[in-house]
C-alpha cells in the first residue's frame, strides 16, 4: 500500500467524526434528549418497516429511486456516502441515529420542498450549532459558571462555542422537507405539511415545533393523579 492510499485510509477512518451523536448532546440537554430517543426521527433509520419498505421500493425500480427515500431517514448517512442500501450495522452510529440532533442544529440554509437532501456542517461538537435566534447569552453564562471546554484539542466537558441563528428553525415550512414528499410524476406520496397548513392548528398559529412541548405538557397533566 502506498503512501497516499494509507493517509486516503487513514482519512476516511476520521470522516465521521465530524458528525457528533445525540448522546454527546444529551450530556448538556438531557431533557431534550429523553424526548427525541423514544420518538420516531431517533428510529427514522433502524424502523424495520422503512427498511422493508426501502429493499421493496429499489428491487422493484431495479435501483433507480436511489437515495429519495433513505436522504429523510438517514441524512448524516447520505452526507457521509454510505450505500443507500447496506446493513445498519455496517452504517457510521451518527447516521443510525436517523434524524437526530445536528440533521436540525448544523443547517447554516433554509430549504424548502427538497425530500431531505440537506447539507449538514462537520465538525467536533465543539463546532457552532444554530438556533432559532442565535443568541449567545445562555450559551455564554453556562461556559463561564459551568468550566466547559470550547476547544476540542483540550480535556475536559466540551461543548459547542458558538450558537448561531437560522430563522427558519422555528417555522412548520421547515419540517416540509421530509414531510411533503411529491414523486417525479407529481404524485403527492406524503402530504403531513399540506395536511398541517389547513388544519384548525395552523389557522390559530400552532406551528409544527410546539407539538413535542404540547405533549410533554399532557403528559406530566395525565400522569399526575392530583
Amino acid at each position: 500500500m502506498s503512501a497516499d492510499e494509507i493517509d486516503a485510509a487513514h482519512s476516511e477512518s476520521f470522516l465521521g467524526d465530524g458528525y457528533p451523536s445525540a448522546t454527546e448532546c444529551g450530556e448538556c440537554h438531557p431533557k431534550q434528549y429523553k424526548q427525541w430517543s423514544v420518538s420516531q426521527h431517533a428510529y427514522a433509520q433502524m424502523s424495520p418497516i422503512f427498511n422493508a419498505m426501502q429493499a421493496t421500493v429499489l428491487k422493484f425500480t431495479a435501483g433507480t429511486n436511489g437515495d429519495f427515500c433513505i436522504r429523510c431517514h438517514t441524512p448524516v448517512g447520505m452526507n457521509l456516502n454510505e450505500d443507500v442500501f447496506m446493513s445498519n450495522i455496517d452504517r457510521h452510529p451518527t447516521s443510525r441515529e436517523g434524524v437526530t440532533c445536528i440533521v436540525c442544529h448544523r443547517l447554516n440554509q433554509t430549504y424548502g420542498k427538497v425530500s431531505g437532501r440537506l447539507a449538514i456542517e462537520t465538525g467536533p461538537v465543539t463546532s457552532a450549532i444554530y438556533g432559532p435566534l442565535g443568541e449567545p447569552a445562555e450559551l455564554d453564562n453556562a461556559i463561564e459558571k459551568g468550566g466547559l471546554v470550547v476547544d476540542n484539542d483540550k480535556a475536559g466537558r466540551k461543548i459547542h462555542g458558538e450558537v448561531k441563528g437560522l430563522f427558519q428553525l422555528n417555522k412548520s415550512g421547515f419540517c416540509a422537507t421530509c414531510h411533503d414528499v411529491n414523486l417525479v410524476n407529481g404524485f403527492r406520496l406524503e402530504e403531513a405539511f399540506s395536511e398541517f397548513k389547513n388544519s384548525p392548528a395552523n389557522a390559530k398559529g400552532v406551528t409544527c415545533q410546539d407539538f413535542p412541548r404540547l405533549f410533554t405538557h399532557m403528559t406530566i397533566l395525565t400522569s399526575n393523579p392530583f
